[in-house]
């Protein structure tokens, strides 16, 4: 029985990281602005804020982002709409988080797949986000990049 505890032990060695912050870049920026919502109504228009959303919840980092980033939304869907609709908008977030239909290309830490960690991006992890993002054209929602990318660096110092 002991003789099995030296194999246990090294097969273990490969199902845990190597340190709390090995993240892979596997997956460019996608959007299709708010998913299973509508993008404006009216003459209301919250499109952008999803988009903003979207990139928040691509990037990961610690899994406290993710609040920070739906909070933002709501903030921005309230300037852009009204109280009522943010409130909509954040409780349909809020409970989808609890829903067993996960999707794959909307989960917090998508650039990074299953490897995100609940960890600071390092500077090497923000640069390659920032030249994944350099690579794409967000058309209308281009101006967005720069802010995002200035509070990237911030949070992550």
């Amino acid at each position: 029985m002991l003789a099995l505890l030296p194999i246990l032990l090294f097969c273990l060695s490969f199902s845990l990281p190597a340190s709390g912050n090995d993240r892979i870049f596997l997956r460019e920026f996608k959007t299709d602005i708010c998913t299973a919502w509508p993008d404006r109504l009216g003459k209301y228009d919250w499109s952008h804020c999803c988009v903003e959303h979207d990139l928040y919840l691509w990037a990961g980092g610690e899994f406290e982002q993710a609040k920070i980033a739906n909070k933002r939304l709501h903030a921005c869907v309230e300037k852009a709409s009204t109280r009522f609709m943010a409130n909509l908008m954040f409780f349909g977030i809020e409970l989808g988080g609890y829903s067993p239909i996960r999707l794959k290309d909307k989960k917090f830490g998508n650039a990074w797949g299953e490897t995100n960690t609940d960890s600071k991006l390092t500077l090497q992890e923000v640069e390659m986000l920032i030249e994944s993002l350099e690579l794409i054209e967000l058309e209308d929602y281009q101006y967005l990049v720069t802010p995002f990318i200035q509070n990237l660096k911030k949070t992550n110092q």
